[in-house]
């Protein structure tokens, strides 16, 4: 396959200090390019993708589709969790279980240790 030249591109000399400053050893200044032009439509693409999923949901709902709540999401994730869990610790042997941590709760502010002063 043959291959195609993307239009040159006029930068500032702090633009082509700062990418030069990032390329790794071995890496040439048209691969970075190259690369970070690849990566870079392929996120639009999933974007795009993203977007037009987004807009079939809505939709869906605005038609009278099934929804859920956040607190109904919530629960069942938590019981899926719960349903691993419970299915780690069934295979393993009573001896071999990890000791228990305390329980984190999402989005909980740490607490604060107040002390008496002397």
């Amino acid at each position: 396959m043959r291959t195609a030249t993307l239009p040159a591109v006029r930068v500032s000399p702090d633009t082509r200090a700062l990418i030069e400053s990032v390329l790794k050893e071995g890496e040439s200044l048209s691969t970075f390019i190259e690369e970070t032009v690849k990566t870079h439509a392929a996120w639009r693409k999933e974007d795009e993708a993203f977007h037009a999923r987004a807009a079939s949901a809505s939709k869906r709902l605005a038609e009278g589709g099934k929804f859920f709540t956040a607190d109904e999401s919530i629960a069942r994730l938590r019981a899926q969790v719960q349903r691993a869990r419970d299915k780690l610790a069934a295979e393993q042997p009573a001896s071999a279980a990890p000791k228990t941590k305390a329980k984190k709760t999402i989005g909980a502010k740490p607490r604060r240790t107040v002390r008496a002063s002397a």
